[in-house]
């Protein structure tokens, strides 16, 4: 029987290859190994925030609106106030909403999504809402903008929010009720 390297030559070149490809790759995974440090995502981190509040500030200053600052990095003001205590933590709060981006695409509506219900502090929801409600007790209105670590974060909420969005809610507590 004699040996065709004709026939076996494709499957010959294939093999070596292979085996020069995978010689490289363990090869480049020793020489670009990058190590992440925790100060070094902190300072990411740092920075980020630091442009987020940027934006934010710009949005403001560009629409004239005044908002407070809460050491968390939520902005708000209180559009209406009523005389009514603000809400506690293991209280229902029925909400008419809006949640939309800064250039004014809408997210979420009460008006197509219907009422929105929460249960107060349990945290089912962006901290940023847990936060804002609160500030607030029935019939109050508040409008609020959230960085993206205080709603929906890298991911978006893979629906109608992207990935690192600033959104803005403009929120009114219709009813708070006791949680049963």
């Amino acid at each position: 029987m004699v040996f065709n390297l004709k026939k076996y030559r494709l499957t010959f070149f294939f093999i070596i290859s292979l085996l020069i490809i995978i010689s490289s790759c363990k090869n480049d995974n020793k020489k670009k190994k990058v190590v992440i440090t925790r100060d070094m995502l902190m300072e990411h981190n740092r920075k980020l925030l630091g442009l987020e509040s940027d934006v934010i500030k710009k949005y403001l200053e560009d629409y004239k609106i005044e908002m407070q600052q809460t050491p968390t990095g939520l902005w708000y003001r209180i559009v209406s106030d009523s005389i009514s205590s603000n809400a506690e933590k293991n209280q229902i709060a029925y909400l008419d909403y809006k949640v939309s981006l800064l250039d004014g695409t809408e997210c979420y509506s009460s008006d197509k999504d219907g009422i929105w219900t929460i249960v107060v502090g349990k945290g089912e929801i962006e901290s940023a809402v847990q936060e804002a409600l609160l500030l607030v007790g029935e019939g109050d209105s508040i409008q609020f903008i959230a960085p993206p670590h205080l709603a929906h974060g890298l991911a978006g909420d893979g629906n109608r929010i992207p990935s690192q969005s600033i959104l803005r809610y403009d929120v009114k507590v219709l009813r708070i009720e006791k949680l049963k």
